[in-house]
């Protein structure tokens, strides 16, 4: 699946802790603007 190829991407240059919080405050914003 490549979403899964992208998130392995992403963790190899941020780290696990620092892309989930970047996921996280990401969608958190994306989120806020929906509702």
């Amino acid at each position: 699946m490549w979403s899964n190829r992208e998130e392995d991407g992403m963790d190899g240059v941020l780290g696990d802790d620092e892309s989930i919080a970047l996921t996280m405050d990401y969608w958190t914003k994306q989120l806020s603007q929906v509702i």
